[in-house]
C-alpha cells in the first residue's frame, strides 16, 4: 500500500456477489461534476465503500477508496488476496470464494488501526482457479491466455461499436464474457 497520502494500516474489502452481468451494463449517471459511465454493480459497492467512509472520517481517520472495476484489475485482486478471502484468478480478476468472478468489490484504505481478519467466511487457501480455462475458452479477443491478460487487448474489443449491446438509450453492455464463464461449481469443488 504504498504511494498514498497516509499511512495504511488497514483495508476493508467490501462487496456484493453479482450474478447477473446486466448489472455491469455501463451507463451515463448524472453527477455535479457532469456525466461520468459508471455501473449498478458499481454505484451498488461504492455506495458501501463510501458509508464505511464517512464513519471513519467522521472519526478523524484518513481513507482512499479503491472502487471496483469491470475489467479486470490484477493489482486489486491481488491486494484483496491478502485477505485469504479469495484469489487472484487467471483471468484478473479476484474470485471471492465460492462466489468465483461474480462479484463486484472495492477496498478501503485507512491509517484506522482496525482488527483485521473476518471469520464469517473460511480462508481461500486452495488455487480454485484450478485448469479450468473457461474463461480463457470464453474470450472473443484472446486477451486472456494461460500466461496471463491483455488490458491493451480487451479494451479495443470492448470500445468497439459493432461489440456493443444496447439495452436502453444511455446504457450499453460490453463483453463480460470471462466473468460470466466464471465456473462456480468448478470453484466450489475445489474448495471442498
Amino acid at each position: 500500500f504504498e504511494g498514498y497520502e497516509f499511512q495504511v494500516h488497514s483495508a476493508i474489502i467490501l462487496g456484493q456477489t453479482i450474478a447477473e452481468p446486466f448489472l455491469w451494463a455501463e451507463q451515463s449517471v448524472p453527477g455535479n461534476r457532469g456525466c461520468r459511465i459508471s455501473s449498478c454493480a458499481e454505484l451498488i459497492t461504492l455506495g458501501y465503500l463510501m458509508g464505511f467512509r464517512e464513519k471513519l472520517e467522521m472519526q478523524g481517520y484518513q481513507t482512499h477508496i479503491l472502487a471496483p472495476d469491470p475489467l479486470p484489475n490484477k493489482r486489486l485482486s491481488d491486494m484483496m488476496a491478502c485477505s485469504r478471502k479469495g484469489v487472484t484468478g487467471r483471468n484478473g480478476r479476484f474470485l471471492a470464494g465460492a462466489y468465483g468472478a461474480q462479484v463486484s468489490v472495492g477496498l478501503l484504505l485507512t491509517d484506522a488501526p482496525l482488527m483485521g481478519g473476518d471469520y464469517r467466511y473460511p480462508d481461500v487457501t486452495a488455487d480454485v482457479c484450478g485448469m479450468c480455462m473457461e474463461c480463457i475458452s470464453a474470450c472473443p479477443c484472446r486477451a486472456l491466455t494461460p500466461n496471463g491478460y491483455n488490458a491493451a487487448l480487451c479494451h479495443d474489443y470492448r470500445d468497439k461499436e459493432e461489440n456493443l449491446e444496447r439495452a436502453a438509450s444511455h446504457t450499453v453492455l460490453k463483453c463480460m464474457r470471462c466473468y460470466a464463464a466464471c465456473n462456480k461449481k468448478y470453484i466450489q469443488s475445489r474448495l471442498e
